[in-house]
């Protein structure tokens, strides 16, 4: 058991990293020795992160089936906490293979115990980036960008009062990044001049004949832009 969780630890920390291989190698080892010993809640942990690995190496089915067997052991083992992590992970899996429907079906299931997660912890902030993923890349800016915000100001509340010295380590988890950089995307906004609709031709116009578009791009595949 005490090999099984430095393993796992070692894993997490190449991952916050983005050495995914390496990340992936100590999951690896880890989950032989909890299968071995029967350990239910380190094979959970190992296959939840295996997953999470999986999935930023593009290897979907591979992740979707780590995911689903973490999934079952949390189940088995009333571990809600575990269980809304992974089906939050489930919901970005089936985002990136198109399976639209089910992706808004895992995060709603996720969203659906939030509620039970104390708001400063890296679990409740998973879950609010992961609604923000889904609904961006189904065209639902609106409810995106909410969560996104939910997601934000936990992060926020978090550093208030902390040394620059713990922020800075705060902000090299890969989670935190990823909301930081999806807040500047958001507020990066593009403007444009175009011609009214009843502008005259054959002349410089006035800044009266203009019309001024601002907008925000918060997906390549948002629908709500066309």
């Amino acid at each position: 058991y005490g090999l099984s969780l430095v393993l796992n630890n070692l894993g997490d920390t190449k991952y916050q990293s983005q050495c995914f291989r390496e990340a992936y190698d100590h999951h690896r080892e880890a989950l032989a020795i909890t299968q071995e010993r029967g350990f239910r809640r380190g094979e959970g942990n190992s296959r939840q992160a295996i997953g999470l690995i999986l999935l930023e190496e593009g290897q979907l089915d591979e992740a979707l089936e780590n995911l689903q067997l973490a999934d079952k052991i949390w189940l088995e083992l009333n571990q809600t906490r575990k269980q809304i992590e992974t089906r939050a992970a489930l919901a970005i899996v089936n985002l990136s293979l198109d399976n639209y429907q089910e992706a808004e079906a895992k995060i709603a299931e996720a969203l659906a115990h939030v509620a039970e997660l104390p708001q400063l912890t890296t679990s409740w902030r998973t879950v609010q980036f992961a609604a923000y993923q889904v609904y961006a890349g189904t065209g639902r800016s609106t409810l995106a960008h909410h969560h996104l915000a939910q997601a934000a100001s936990a992060l926020e509340k978090i550093t208030l009062n902390m040394p620059q010295s713990d922020q800075q380590r705060l902000y090299r988890s890969t989670l935190n990044r990823r909301i930081i950089d999806a807040l500047a995307t958001l507020s990066t906004q593009k403007t444009v001049q175009l011609a009214r609709h009843d502008a005259p031709r054959g002349r410089t116009l006035t800044p009266d004949e203009l019309c001024t578009i601002t907008w925000t791009i918060t997906s390549v595949t948002d629908d709500s832009i066309n």
